[in-house]
């Protein structure tokens, strides 16, 4: 998963940066793709860790609970919100088209 990250979402990741400063509509294409990779690491992050037990966490529920769960359940909230967003957008776009289309038949 991490040479994925590096090759495909970091460059992306830019992609998605840069297309939202400059207010591209592209945007949401890009961020509906890094998003989904993003919480699809995450997944496999946690399910990975938890289905070895959590061999590699420390043992105290602190830790558990703060830094493995906590710290990045942050990036879940993240990526599921951008993930919405983007979805939202685009099927919205998708509407606008499907109405001017049929205006031009009329």
């Amino acid at each position: 998963m991490e040479s994925i990250t590096a090759i495909c979402w970091g460059p992306l990741s830019f992609l998605t940066a840069y297309a939202i400063y400059a207010n591209s509509p592209f945007r949401y294409i890009t961020q509906l793709i890094v998003s989904l990779g993003q919480l699809y690491g995450l997944i496999l992050y946690y399910l990975t860790e938890l289905m070895e037990g959590t061999t590699h966490c420390r043992p105290e529920a602190y830790y558990f609970w703060v830094y493995f769960f906590g710290a990045n359940f942050v990036w879940a909230i993240a990526s599921t919100t951008l993930i919405w967003q983007s979805w939202y957008q685009i099927v919205n776009f998708a509407k606008e088209d499907i109405k001017r289309k049929s205006k031009k038949v009329e």
